[in-house]
């Protein structure tokens, strides 16, 4: 068995990468669009919040803070800055995100019980029960 893969061994080279053309493109190869990095630029009113109970609801909760920001009043209080009223735009959990809560909340109805895949276990939001939905995560579902 050892003979056999010392003997395989010079070969595997030759199948170790996807394309033999070198660190170069071939020439003739459509690079696509390249952007000059000097002109990028940061959209800075967006805000940067921290994850909040999920990374779709976070990102789409960045979005709904900066038309806040720009236009009408979407979140209560100051959208610029991760408050509390972000937190329960993002994914509501009525400041007490523990599993075993009585309240309805996007935390209570959604995420408990903790369950970890592929031992998944029914939620309020599938067993009945489950609060209107008033924030990004109710309406992602997430």
């Amino acid at each position: 068995m050892v003979v056999i893969l010392l003997l395989l061994l010079p070969i595997s080279d030759a199948f170790a990468q996807q394309s033999t053309t070198g660190p170069e493109p071939p020439p003739g190869i459509d690079r696509g669009i390249r952007v000059d990095k000097r002109s990028q630029t940061l959209a800075d009113m967006v805000p940067a919040y921290n994850w909040h109970h999920g990374c779709g609801p976070t990102a789409v909760g960045m979005v709904v803070g900066f038309w806040d920001l720009i236009g009408p009043d979407l979140v209560p209080g100051d959208a610029s800055t991760q408050t509390t009223e972000v937190n329960a735009m993002i994914a509501d959990d009525s400041n007490y995100p523990i599993c075993g809560a009585a309240n309805s909340d996007h935390y209570q109805d959604y995420s408990c019980p903790i369950d970890y895949s592929p031992d998944l276990f029914p939620d309020r939001s599938e067993t009945g029960g489950a609060h209107t939905d008033i924030c990004v995560g109710d309406y992602m579902k997430t």
